[in-house]
Protein backbone atom coordinates (compact mmCIF):
# COMPACT_ATOMS: atom_id res chain seq x y z
CA UNK A 1 0.00 0.00 0.00
CA UNK A 2 1.23 3.33 -1.13
CA UNK A 3 1.77 5.98 1.51
CA UNK A 4 -1.28 8.29 -0.15
CA UNK A 5 -3.79 5.13 -0.33
CA UNK A 6 -3.27 5.07 3.87
CA UNK A 7 -6.88 5.45 5.60
CA UNK A 8 -8.99 5.54 2.65
CA UNK A 9 -11.15 2.44 3.71
CA UNK A 10 -9.00 0.87 0.68
CA UNK A 11 -8.02 -2.46 3.27
CA UNK A 12 -7.53 -0.35 6.29
CA UNK A 13 -8.98 -3.30 9.11
CA UNK A 14 -9.52 -1.43 12.92
CA UNK A 15 -11.08 1.33 11.79
CA UNK A 16 -14.63 0.05 11.86
CA UNK A 17 -16.05 -2.36 14.45
CA UNK A 18 -16.43 -5.93 13.67
CA UNK A 19 -19.93 -7.43 13.54
CA UNK A 20 -21.80 -7.75 16.97
CA UNK A 21 -18.47 -5.35 18.76
CA UNK A 22 -19.41 -2.53 16.40
CA UNK A 23 -20.21 0.80 18.48
CA UNK A 24 -23.25 2.79 16.80
CA UNK A 25 -22.22 4.58 13.64
CA UNK A 26 -22.30 8.81 14.87
CA UNK A 27 -23.81 11.06 12.62
CA UNK A 28 -22.33 12.66 9.52
CA UNK A 29 -22.02 16.43 10.85
CA UNK A 30 -20.05 19.38 10.00
CA UNK A 31 -16.71 18.68 11.82
CA UNK A 32 -14.55 21.78 11.32
CA UNK A 33 -15.20 25.18 10.13
CA UNK A 34 -14.86 26.73 7.00
CA UNK A 35 -17.47 25.33 4.54
CA UNK A 36 -18.79 28.07 2.35
CA UNK A 37 -21.49 27.35 -0.59
CA UNK A 38 -19.77 28.84 -4.19
CA UNK A 39 -21.53 31.75 -4.60
CA UNK A 40 -19.68 33.19 -8.00
CA UNK A 41 -16.74 31.41 -10.53
CA UNK A 42 -13.69 32.30 -11.74
CA UNK A 43 -13.49 31.60 -15.87
CA UNK A 44 -10.12 30.25 -17.17
CA UNK A 45 -10.14 33.02 -19.84
CA UNK A 46 -6.98 32.26 -20.72
CA UNK A 47 -4.16 29.27 -20.37
CA UNK A 48 -2.83 30.69 -17.39
CA UNK A 49 -5.71 30.42 -15.53
CA UNK A 50 -6.69 26.63 -16.34
CA UNK A 51 -4.79 25.20 -13.65
CA UNK A 52 -5.53 25.96 -9.76
CA UNK A 53 -3.68 24.99 -6.68
CA UNK A 54 -5.38 25.70 -3.18
CA UNK A 55 -4.34 25.79 0.46
CA UNK A 56 -6.77 26.84 2.73
CA UNK A 57 -6.61 26.00 6.84
CA UNK A 58 -9.52 24.07 8.51
CA UNK A 59 -10.00 23.93 11.94
CA UNK A 60 -11.70 21.02 13.94
CA UNK A 61 -14.43 21.65 16.33
CA UNK A 62 -15.36 20.44 20.22
CA UNK A 63 -15.33 16.96 18.75
CA UNK A 64 -12.48 14.85 17.81
CA UNK A 65 -13.05 12.76 15.13
CA UNK A 66 -12.68 9.19 13.65
CA UNK A 67 -12.87 10.23 10.08
CA UNK A 68 -13.47 13.51 7.70
CA UNK A 69 -15.05 13.52 4.27
CA UNK A 70 -14.83 17.19 2.22
CA UNK A 71 -17.58 18.05 0.38
CA UNK A 72 -17.93 20.03 -3.08
CA UNK A 73 -20.85 22.15 -4.97
CA UNK A 74 -21.58 21.73 -8.86
CA UNK A 75 -23.32 25.23 -8.77
CA UNK A 76 -23.04 28.12 -7.13
CA UNK A 77 -25.23 30.89 -5.49
CA UNK A 78 -25.36 33.53 -7.86
CA UNK A 79 -24.58 37.43 -6.85
CA UNK A 80 -27.76 39.57 -6.29
CA UNK A 81 -30.01 37.19 -6.34
CA UNK A 82 -29.52 33.91 -4.34
CA UNK A 83 -30.38 31.60 -7.04
CA UNK A 84 -29.04 28.24 -7.92
CA UNK A 85 -26.94 28.50 -10.86
CA UNK A 86 -25.00 26.15 -12.59
CA UNK A 87 -21.30 26.64 -14.07
CA UNK A 88 -21.85 24.88 -17.24
CA UNK A 89 -19.05 22.67 -17.04
CA UNK A 90 -17.65 19.81 -14.73
CA UNK A 91 -14.46 20.18 -12.49
CA UNK A 92 -12.37 17.48 -11.88
CA UNK A 93 -10.21 17.82 -8.56
CA UNK A 94 -7.89 16.36 -6.49
CA UNK A 95 -7.56 17.23 -2.97
CA UNK A 96 -5.54 15.94 -0.21
CA UNK A 97 -5.35 17.00 4.08
CA UNK A 98 -1.88 18.19 5.23
CA UNK A 99 -1.26 17.45 8.93
CA UNK A 100 0.80 19.90 10.73
CA UNK A 101 3.97 17.91 12.00
CA UNK A 102 3.03 14.98 10.08
CA UNK A 103 2.10 15.34 6.11
CA UNK A 104 0.04 15.11 3.61
CA UNK A 105 -1.92 12.32 2.14
CA UNK A 106 -4.50 12.65 -0.66
CA UNK A 107 -8.24 11.92 0.09
CA UNK A 108 -10.09 9.63 -2.85
CA UNK A 109 -13.70 10.49 -4.74
CA UNK A 110 -15.12 6.60 -5.24
CA UNK A 111 -11.62 5.18 -4.74
CA UNK A 112 -9.68 7.43 -7.55
CA UNK A 113 -7.69 10.03 -7.09
CA UNK A 114 -9.24 12.40 -8.98
CA UNK A 115 -12.87 13.36 -8.20
CA UNK A 116 -15.11 15.21 -10.60
CA UNK A 117 -17.65 18.19 -9.72
CA UNK A 118 -20.78 17.02 -12.34
CA UNK A 119 -22.51 20.68 -13.61
CA UNK A 120 -25.29 21.11 -11.41
CA UNK A 121 -24.25 18.55 -9.44
CA UNK A 122 -25.66 19.07 -5.33
CA UNK A 123 -22.49 17.51 -3.74
CA UNK A 124 -19.78 15.83 -4.52
CA UNK A 125 -18.48 13.80 -1.35
CA UNK A 126 -15.46 12.62 -0.78
CA UNK A 127 -14.16 9.13 0.62
CA UNK A 128 -13.34 8.82 4.35
CA UNK A 129 -9.98 9.70 5.06
CA UNK A 130 -9.11 8.25 8.48
CA UNK A 131 -6.74 9.86 11.01
CA UNK A 132 -4.66 6.36 11.05
CA UNK A 133 -3.47 7.74 7.83
CA UNK A 134 -1.44 10.36 10.04
CA UNK A 135 -0.63 7.91 12.71
CA UNK A 136 -3.34 9.17 15.02
CA UNK A 137 -6.16 7.30 16.99
CA UNK A 138 -8.68 10.24 16.38
CA UNK A 139 -8.56 13.28 14.60
CA UNK A 140 -7.71 15.79 18.07
CA UNK A 141 -10.28 18.28 18.35
CA UNK A 142 -10.04 21.92 18.31
CA UNK A 143 -6.78 21.58 15.60
CA UNK A 144 -6.11 23.04 12.89
CA UNK A 145 -5.06 21.26 9.60
CA UNK A 146 -4.72 22.34 5.54
CA UNK A 147 -6.96 21.17 2.84
CA UNK A 148 -4.95 21.36 -0.64
CA UNK A 149 -6.40 21.41 -4.15
CA UNK A 150 -5.77 21.20 -7.56
CA UNK A 151 -7.83 21.13 -10.81
CA UNK A 152 -6.84 21.77 -14.60
CA UNK A 153 -9.95 23.17 -16.48
CA UNK A 154 -10.24 23.70 -20.46
CA UNK A 155 -9.90 27.45 -21.85
CA UNK A 156 -13.01 29.19 -20.54
CA UNK A 157 -14.47 26.49 -18.63
CA UNK A 158 -14.99 27.71 -15.08
CA UNK A 159 -14.03 27.02 -11.49
CA UNK A 160 -17.03 27.39 -8.75
CA UNK A 161 -15.88 29.61 -5.71
CA UNK A 162 -16.49 32.03 -2.97
CA UNK A 163 -15.23 35.04 -1.67
CA UNK A 164 -11.51 35.24 -0.91
CA UNK A 165 -9.24 34.30 2.47
CA UNK A 166 -6.20 35.85 3.06
CA UNK A 167 -5.06 34.11 6.33
CA UNK A 168 -1.11 33.30 6.63
CA UNK A 169 0.02 30.63 4.13
CA UNK A 170 -3.43 30.38 2.40
CA UNK A 171 -4.01 31.10 -1.13
CA UNK A 172 -5.19 30.02 -4.66
CA UNK A 173 -2.67 30.59 -7.37
CA UNK A 174 -3.49 29.57 -11.05
CA UNK A 175 -1.10 28.56 -13.78
CA UNK A 176 -0.62 27.57 -17.45
CA UNK A 177 -0.56 23.62 -18.02
CA UNK A 178 2.32 24.66 -20.76
CA UNK A 179 4.56 25.44 -18.04
CA UNK A 180 5.17 21.90 -17.16
CA UNK A 181 5.04 22.70 -13.36
CA UNK A 182 5.12 19.52 -10.77
CA UNK A 183 2.03 19.29 -9.05
CA UNK A 184 2.01 21.04 -5.38
CA UNK A 185 -1.32 18.55 -4.28
CA UNK A 186 1.19 16.58 -2.06
CA UNK A 187 3.74 19.03 -0.88
CA UNK A 188 4.14 20.66 2.52
CA UNK A 189 3.89 23.91 3.46
CA UNK A 190 2.75 27.47 1.72
CA UNK A 191 2.38 26.89 -2.14
CA UNK A 192 4.08 29.17 -4.63
CA UNK A 193 3.19 31.23 -7.66
CA UNK A 194 4.29 29.88 -11.31
CA UNK A 195 5.89 31.79 -13.49
CA UNK A 196 3.48 33.65 -15.90
CA UNK A 197 0.78 32.43 -13.39
CA UNK A 198 -2.09 34.23 -11.25
CA UNK A 199 -2.46 34.88 -7.89
CA UNK A 200 -5.99 35.45 -5.98
CA UNK A 201 -6.49 34.80 -2.49
CA UNK A 202 -7.74 31.43 -1.11
CA UNK A 203 -10.95 30.90 -3.22
CA UNK A 204 -11.44 27.16 -4.00
CA UNK A 205 -12.20 25.30 -0.51
CA UNK A 206 -14.98 22.91 0.27
CA UNK A 207 -18.76 23.58 0.34
CA UNK A 208 -18.91 21.50 3.48
CA UNK A 209 -16.18 19.52 5.43
CA UNK A 210 -18.04 16.69 7.38
CA UNK A 211 -17.26 14.08 10.07
CA UNK A 212 -18.30 11.02 13.00
CA UNK A 213 -17.45 12.43 16.09
CA UNK A 214 -15.91 9.75 18.22
CA UNK A 215 -18.02 10.73 21.43
CA UNK A 216 -20.64 13.37 22.03
CA UNK A 217 -20.69 15.42 18.43
CA UNK A 218 -20.51 19.49 18.40
CA UNK A 219 -22.93 20.94 17.28
CA UNK A 220 -23.00 22.09 13.53
CA UNK A 221 -24.31 25.63 12.35
CA UNK A 222 -25.28 26.49 8.80
CA UNK A 223 -25.62 30.21 7.71
CA UNK A 224 -28.05 31.18 5.40
CA UNK A 225 -28.01 35.27 4.14
CA UNK A 226 -27.18 37.85 2.45
CA UNK A 227 -23.65 39.75 2.29
CA UNK A 228 -23.97 41.14 6.33
CA UNK A 229 -23.96 37.42 6.89
CA UNK A 230 -21.49 36.29 4.31
CA UNK A 231 -18.93 38.71 5.29
CA UNK A 232 -18.94 41.81 3.10
CA UNK A 233 -16.66 44.59 4.08
CA UNK A 234 -14.78 42.47 6.55
CA UNK A 235 -11.40 41.46 6.43
CA UNK A 236 -11.05 38.49 4.73
CA UNK A 237 -14.82 37.74 3.64
CA UNK A 238 -14.06 34.37 3.44
CA UNK A 239 -11.77 34.07 7.12
CA UNK A 240 -12.50 31.60 9.57
CA UNK A 241 -13.46 33.71 12.14
CA UNK A 242 -10.33 34.88 13.74
CA UNK A 243 -9.89 38.15 12.30
CA UNK A 244 -12.65 38.02 9.90
CA UNK A 245 -15.07 36.35 7.96
CA UNK A 246 -18.27 38.48 9.22
CA UNK A 247 -19.73 38.89 12.40
CA UNK A 248 -21.44 35.41 12.76
CA UNK A 249 -18.43 33.48 11.48
CA UNK A 250 -16.51 35.58 14.27
CA UNK A 251 -18.89 34.86 16.93
CA UNK A 252 -18.50 30.94 15.91
CA UNK A 253 -14.86 31.30 16.43
CA UNK A 254 -14.14 30.81 19.99
CA UNK A 255 -17.36 29.70 21.69
CA UNK A 256 -16.38 27.91 25.35
CA UNK A 257 -12.36 27.61 24.11
CA UNK A 258 -13.22 25.76 20.50
CA UNK A 259 -14.70 27.27 16.60
CA UNK A 260 -17.75 25.68 16.50
CA UNK A 261 -18.31 23.71 12.88
CA UNK A 262 -19.87 25.94 10.55
CA UNK A 263 -20.88 26.55 6.94
CA UNK A 264 -22.16 29.36 4.68
CA UNK A 265 -24.81 29.31 2.17
CA UNK A 266 -24.59 33.07 2.12
CA UNK A 267 -24.26 35.46 -1.04
CA UNK A 268 -23.97 39.21 -1.39
CA UNK A 269 -27.48 40.84 -2.55
CA UNK A 270 -29.29 37.61 -2.35
CA UNK A 271 -32.90 37.41 -0.89
CA UNK A 272 -35.29 35.16 1.28
CA UNK A 273 -37.37 35.59 -1.33
CA UNK A 274 -35.28 33.72 -4.12
CA UNK A 275 -33.91 31.01 -1.19
CA UNK A 276 -37.66 29.91 -0.64
CA UNK A 277 -38.75 29.80 -4.69
CA UNK A 278 -35.15 27.19 -5.14
CA UNK A 279 -33.11 25.43 -2.42
CA UNK A 280 -32.70 21.97 -2.88
CA UNK A 281 -29.85 21.84 -4.00
CA UNK A 282 -28.57 23.98 -0.77
CA UNK A 283 -30.95 21.70 1.25
CA UNK A 284 -29.39 18.56 0.37
CA UNK A 285 -26.53 19.82 3.19
CA UNK A 286 -28.84 20.83 6.37
CA UNK A 287 -28.82 17.08 6.74
CA UNK A 288 -25.32 18.01 8.25
CA UNK A 289 -26.53 20.54 10.80
CA UNK A 290 -27.71 21.16 13.94
CA UNK A 291 -28.69 24.69 14.42
CA UNK A 292 -29.17 27.42 11.99
CA UNK A 293 -28.85 31.58 11.67
CA UNK A 294 -30.85 32.56 9.03
CA UNK A 295 -29.94 35.85 7.91
CA UNK A 296 -32.24 37.52 5.88
CA UNK A 297 -34.20 40.60 4.88
CA UNK A 298 -33.01 43.49 4.50
CA UNK A 299 -32.24 43.29 0.57
CA UNK A 300 -36.30 42.27 -0.16
CA UNK A 301 -36.93 45.54 1.26
CA UNK A 302 -34.64 47.98 0.48
CA UNK A 303 -33.79 46.23 -2.91
CA UNK A 304 -36.82 44.10 -4.63
CA UNK A 305 -39.06 46.87 -2.61
CA UNK A 306 -41.09 43.81 -0.32
CA UNK A 307 -43.05 45.05 2.66
CA UNK A 308 -41.88 43.77 6.36
CA UNK A 309 -44.84 41.16 6.47
CA UNK A 310 -43.94 39.95 2.75
CA UNK A 311 -40.29 39.44 4.00
CA UNK A 312 -41.67 37.40 7.28
CA UNK A 313 -43.80 35.29 5.60
CA UNK A 314 -40.45 34.24 3.53
CA UNK A 315 -38.50 33.83 6.54
CA UNK A 316 -40.84 31.54 8.23
CA UNK A 317 -41.30 29.89 4.83
CA UNK A 318 -37.95 29.22 5.00
CA UNK A 319 -37.77 28.53 8.63
CA UNK A 320 -40.30 25.69 8.06
CA UNK A 321 -38.43 23.62 5.57
CA UNK A 322 -34.97 24.20 7.98
CA UNK A 323 -37.41 22.34 10.65
CA UNK A 324 -38.57 19.73 8.70
CA UNK A 325 -34.90 18.64 7.34
CA UNK A 326 -34.20 17.85 11.44
CA UNK A 327 -32.56 21.04 12.74
CA UNK A 328 -32.87 21.14 16.47
CA UNK A 329 -32.50 24.90 16.34
CA UNK A 330 -33.01 27.64 13.74
CA UNK A 331 -32.84 31.54 14.84
CA UNK A 332 -33.39 34.87 12.73
CA UNK A 333 -31.27 37.86 13.37
CA UNK A 334 -32.90 41.51 13.64
CA UNK A 335 -32.24 43.64 10.71
CA UNK A 336 -29.60 46.43 11.53
CA UNK A 337 -30.33 49.70 10.49
CA UNK A 338 -29.85 50.52 6.71
CA UNK A 339 -28.74 54.94 5.77
CA UNK A 340 -27.38 56.87 3.54
CA UNK A 341 -25.01 59.82 4.97
CA UNK A 342 -23.58 63.25 4.29
CA UNK A 343 -20.46 62.96 6.48
CA UNK A 344 -19.12 59.42 5.72
CA UNK A 345 -21.65 57.63 8.72
CA UNK A 346 -19.48 60.19 11.50
CA UNK A 347 -22.84 61.34 13.04
CA UNK A 348 -26.20 60.46 13.34
CA UNK A 349 -27.63 63.95 12.63
CA UNK A 350 -26.30 63.07 9.18
CA UNK A 351 -27.78 59.80 8.43
CA UNK A 352 -30.98 59.34 6.71
CA UNK A 353 -32.72 55.84 6.51
CA UNK A 354 -33.59 54.26 3.48
CA UNK A 355 -37.59 54.24 2.63
CA UNK A 356 -39.55 52.96 5.07
CA UNK A 357 -36.38 51.88 7.27
CA UNK A 358 -37.19 54.79 9.81
CA UNK A 359 -38.38 54.22 13.56
CA UNK A 360 -41.68 52.97 12.65
CA UNK A 361 -41.33 52.12 9.32
CA UNK A 362 -43.47 49.24 7.57
CA UNK A 363 -39.87 47.54 6.32
CA UNK A 364 -37.00 47.35 9.04
CA UNK A 365 -39.24 47.84 12.19
CA UNK A 366 -42.07 45.87 10.94
CA UNK A 367 -40.14 42.69 9.87
CA UNK A 368 -38.47 43.05 13.19
CA UNK A 369 -41.48 43.10 15.29
CA UNK A 370 -42.77 40.29 12.96
CA UNK A 371 -40.40 38.20 13.84
CA UNK A 372 -40.03 38.63 17.51
CA UNK A 373 -43.42 38.03 17.69
CA UNK A 374 -43.42 34.82 15.47
CA UNK A 375 -40.93 33.28 18.08
CA UNK A 376 -42.18 29.25 19.00
CA UNK A 377 -44.53 29.19 16.00
CA UNK A 378 -43.76 27.46 12.72
CA UNK A 379 -40.16 25.94 14.31
CA UNK A 380 -38.78 29.52 14.77
CA UNK A 381 -36.52 29.04 17.84
CA UNK A 382 -35.56 32.52 18.73
CA UNK A 383 -34.22 35.80 17.51
CA UNK A 384 -30.87 37.13 18.25
CA UNK A 385 -30.77 41.46 18.28
CA UNK A 386 -27.32 42.73 16.97
CA UNK A 387 -28.70 45.89 16.96
CA UNK A 388 -27.81 47.43 20.72
CA UNK A 389 -24.43 46.65 19.55
CA UNK A 390 -24.99 47.79 15.71
CA UNK A 391 -27.38 50.95 15.82
CA UNK A 392 -27.23 54.24 18.10
CA UNK A 393 -28.49 53.70 21.16
CA UNK A 394 -30.80 57.21 20.99
CA UNK A 395 -31.27 57.20 17.15
CA UNK A 396 -32.02 53.86 17.14
CA UNK A 397 -32.32 53.57 12.86
CA UNK A 398 -29.06 54.90 12.38
CA UNK A 399 -25.58 53.16 12.89
CA UNK A 400 -23.70 54.24 16.19
CA UNK A 401 -21.17 56.66 15.51
CA UNK A 402 -17.83 57.68 17.47
CA UNK A 403 -17.44 61.07 15.26
CA UNK A 404 -14.88 59.64 12.89
CA UNK A 405 -15.90 58.58 9.79
CA UNK A 406 -16.89 54.81 8.81
CA UNK A 407 -16.70 53.94 12.04
CA UNK A 408 -18.72 50.99 11.96
CA UNK A 409 -20.42 50.78 8.56
CA UNK A 410 -18.44 52.81 5.19
CA UNK A 411 -21.67 52.71 2.53
CA UNK A 412 -24.71 52.52 5.17
CA UNK A 413 -25.25 49.23 4.54
CA UNK A 414 -22.42 46.40 5.67
CA UNK A 415 -20.61 46.05 8.72
CA UNK A 416 -17.11 47.69 9.05
CA UNK A 417 -14.39 44.63 10.61
CA UNK A 418 -14.22 46.94 13.89
CA UNK A 419 -18.43 46.45 13.75
CA UNK A 420 -17.86 42.84 12.88
CA UNK A 421 -15.56 42.37 15.84
CA UNK A 422 -17.89 43.94 18.57
CA UNK A 423 -21.15 42.54 17.07
CA UNK A 424 -19.38 38.67 17.14
CA UNK A 425 -19.21 39.26 21.59
CA UNK A 426 -22.64 39.10 22.13
CA UNK A 427 -23.54 36.61 19.71
CA UNK A 428 -20.68 34.33 21.23
CA UNK A 429 -21.92 34.64 24.37
CA UNK A 430 -25.55 33.11 22.62
CA UNK A 431 -23.78 30.52 20.50
CA UNK A 432 -22.45 29.29 23.91
CA UNK A 433 -25.97 28.66 25.34
CA UNK A 434 -26.95 26.05 22.46
CA UNK A 435 -26.99 22.39 22.61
Amino acid sequence: MSPIDLGFGLGVSGIRGGAGGAPPVKPLLLAANRGITPNNFRIAATENFRISETRMSMRTGGAALSEMRFVYAGFYILNNSGVETNPGNDQPIEIAVEWPGVGTVQVTFGGQNVGNITNGLAELVSDPIYPSAFGLPSFPANTQFWLRRRSTLLLNERNTKHGGAGGSGESTFYSDPAGGYASQLLGTGAMVQRAGGATASAELGPAAIIGRAVGSPDIAVGVIGDSLADGNNDTNIAGDGSAGGGWIARGLWNVNGRPVPWQKQTCGGSTVRNLVLGYAKRAVYWKYWTHCFLAYGTNDMAVAGRSGAEALADLMTATAALKAAGLRRVEIPLIPPRVTSTDSYATTANQTPVTNYQTGGTRRDALNDGIIASVGTGGLDDYFNPNPVFADSVALDRWAVNGSANYWTNDGVHLTAAACAAGAVPLNARIGTWV
